[in-house]
């Protein structure tokens, strides 16, 4: 019984409850600064300044859809905003197949993992010295400054990223429990296992955070001018 307990704490941990409440203070933040940006600059200019993070968040959108067997019936990577939307995937999928429906939760975050990726290996190309702490001012920190920043702003997940990903809540959590009830009935302990993937996923978080604070921050500096 420790077992199985101690084990769907750890995946519930790992996989649900983290990145969950990552998404949400991220998008909060994210959510901030645009409406800050957006009337401080108009809604023209700011489609200019998150382009980059709008297109990505669409893309991650489609790619995540495409990877779970989903159908792409409409998208828009980039537009002016309409309902609040400056972007939008529609994708269809079949609601008894178990692996379209678990699809849904990761979709629907798709934006926090495909943003995420795309300033980390943006960083590691233009200004690799940051991942180790080391700040050195060059031509290059201005790039990535400017197309971080902008990829910062496609990191949020809207209402509807958030509805879609409940969707897919309840196949996650029956899998989620399923791999308790077999790991705890071999005896295995996930905390041997998992203790350093939460230490990574704590400090992503943490970052994901950060780049959020700071596009909020800058967007603050900016209302001052």
């Amino acid at each position: 019984m420790n077992y199985l307990i101690n084990n769907c704490i750890i995946l519930f941990l790992t996989f649900l409850i983290l990145p969950a409440l990552a998404a949400f203070v991220i998008s909060k933040i994210i959510d901030r600064t645009s409406s800050r940006l957006i009337s401080i600059c108009g809604e023209k200019f700011f489609i200019v300044i998150a382009s980059l993070g709008i297109i990505t968040h669409e893309l991650s959108h489609i790619m995540m859809a495409i990877i779970f067997g989903h159908k792409i019936d409409s998208f828009q990577l980039i537009q002016l905003p309409k309902e609040g939307q400056l972007g939008y995937v529609k994708h269809s999928s079949d609601p008894r197949n178990i692996w379209q429906a678990f699809g849904n939760l990761l979709i629907g975050f798709a934006p926090m993992i495909g943003n995420g990726f795309a300033i980390y290996f943006l960083t590691k190309w233009l200004n690799p010295r940051i991942l180790n702490g080391v700040f050195v001012w060059q031509w290059r920190l201005v790039f990535w400054l400017i197309l971080t920043f902008s990829l910062s702003l496609g990191l949020n997940l809207s209402f509807a990223d958030f509805q879609n990903s409940l969707h897919g809540s309840i196949p996650a959590l029956a899998i989620l429990m399923i791999a308790g009830v077999l790991t705890s009935l071999w005896k295995i302990n996930l905390q041997v296992f998992f203790l350093n993937i939460i230490h990574q996923e704590i400090v992503i978080v943490l970052i994901g955070i950060l780049l959020a604070v700071i596009s909020y921050l800058t967007s603050k500096i900016l209302s001052i001018f």
